[in-house]
């Protein structure tokens, strides 16, 4: 928009003087020039065919014009050679930048203004896989930060650069060199944002998980280093070859360690967190919220244990195997895909997760599978009158669930011959509607917002690895 400043984002509309920024001018003064483009907002100038400045920036560049201009009269010890001429803003094919600006973070289109610095080691790692330099005084905010979704600066387009940037860039490269080791058995070297960015946890969080495996620390001499390069195997999801390259060992021993924090994991970690023996029927009722019980248990004498389950969207590669391409395919998604089928509390504990099932398997047929199965532990815990809250996707296992002496919610479905729900119906599937949210919010169906350990455990067909999500 034309009444925004290009560099500070100021409203111009009620400044008596503003400039306009046009290339003759940035042509004949370089210095200038480089200063606005040093400050330049990407997302304004693209947005503007004719750029403006407030006259505070305007002033800005004018100063540091004049201050490069002293530095050049001043007289040199060294002699200038003049077949080197100095460059101010060059550009490099194929390497871009974020905007150097603390007014805002460096994802496009972000609007936040809970802002913090970048740290080194992730402007190391944008350099080198992304070919992306962030500058010094660039911001980012704390939802971008923790995300992992690093892809999105890929539409960044600035490729200018200073010598100022290009030294900060090989200063940059010579310190991830020398820092280019994790080493896990000193852990408290490792600092605490960069932990939890390869981790998903903290320091403490990392002593803990490692006290609740106790088998981990008996079959190998370096614990911590089989733990770690787990959680940044599942973290990451980055390939053997580059995170052996990181923790400098071999991918075969790498495998191995991988393997052996899995075992010990499922068998000492997960049963602690996930599963109908870590939990009793009086821990689920007092994590009943309280509209849940105002709907579903007010004619009860004894609070019901309330329930939702639903089945989301873990999204894969097309397999090369005929028999496993065709199962996980969905025709409704028009995507390669598994399901895992999931219990939650209403306040959006995981109880229990099964699968991951195949693409071609409805939520009905998973959980008429689940209920009439006579070993299941569910039915030691849950007890008659009990309730389940479903969506639509479930009427075929609403006489299962009412067979086995369980209360089904859903919401109403209209008749053919109805062109909409009546008053009563309407208002039943708003009851379910509230209380269903809980499902959704916490389990997008979008795979790349579901944590990465979970997309990794569920590719290997186990259910262990949303153990970490109620640890977490």
């Amino acid at each position: 928009m034309e009444h925004l400043c290009v560099t500070c984002t100021r409203s111009l509309r009620r400044q008596r003087v503003r400039h306009e920024v046009s290339r003759p001018i940035l042509e004949a003064r370089p210095r200038f020039a480089e200063y606005i483009l040093e400050h330049m907002r990407i997302d304004q100038a693209l947005l503007n065919d004719r750029q403006h400045i407030c006259h505070r920036c305007w002033v800005a560049a004018t100063r540091h014009e004049a201050r490069l201009n002293e530095l050049d009269m001043e007289p040199q010890d060294l002699p200038q050679n003049p077949e080197q001429p100095s460059v101010d803003v060059m550009s490099i094919t194929g390497y871009k930048r974020s905007a150097n600006t603390s007014n805002s973070c460096l994802f496009p289109n972000c609007r936040a203004d809970n802002l913090v610095r970048v740290p080194r080691f992730i402007k190391s790692r944008m350099l080198v896989e992304y070919k992306l330099y962030i500058p010094p005084s660039a911001r980012i905010c704390h939802v971008h930060l923790t995300s992992n979704e690093w892809n999105e600066l890929e539409e960044l387009n600035n490729s200018s650069f200073t010598a100022e940037h290009l030294k900060d860039m090989l200063d940059m490269l010579r310190d991830a060199c020398q820092q280019s080791r994790f080493n896990f058995d000193n852990i408290e070297s490792i600092t605490t944002s960069e932990l939890h960015f390869y981790t998903g946890l903290n320091h403490e969080e990392f002593n803990r998980l490692l006290e609740q495996t106790p088998s981990i620390s008996q079959r190998s001499q370096r614990p911590k280093t089989v733990l770690g390069a787990y959680l940044m195997k599942i973290r990451t999801g980055e390939p053997n070859e580059r995170l052996s390259s990181r923790l400098d060992m071999s991918r075969r021993s790498l495998e191995r360690k991988l393997e052996l924090a899995r075992e010990c994991l499922t068998n000492e970690f997960v049963p602690r967190h996930l599963g109908w023996d870590h939990i009793s029927r009086e821990e689920i009722v007092a994590r009943n919220s309280t509209i849940p019980n105002a709907i579903f248990g007010v004619d009860n004498e004894v609070p019901p244990a309330i329930l939702i389950c639903d089945g989301t969207y873990i999204y894969i590669q097309k397999s090369s195997n005929f028999l496993f391409q065709k199962q996980s395919y969905s025709l409704h998604k028009f995507r390669n895909l598994l399901k895992p089928f999931l219990l939650i509390c209403t306040d959006g504990y995981i109880v229990d997760v099964t699968g991951p099932h195949a693409a071609t398997t409805s939520d009905a047929t998973i959980m008429n599978a689940y209920i009439e199965n006579e070993m299941n532990p569910i039915h030691y815990v849950l007890h008659n009158n009990d309730t389940f809250v479903l969506d639509r996707g479930f009427r075929d296992a609403i006489s299962t669930l009412q067979t086995w002496g369980y209360q089904a919610h859903m919401p109403p479905t209209k008749l053919r011959s109805e062109n909409q729900l009546s008053t009563v119906e309407a208002n039943k599937s708003r009851l379910v509607t509230i209380v269903r949210w809980v499902v959704e919010y916490y389990l997008p169906s979008d795979s790349m917002k579901w944590p990465s350990y979970a997309r990794l455990q569920c590719e290997r067909a186990d259910e262990r690895g949303r153990a970490l999500k109620n640890f977490s």
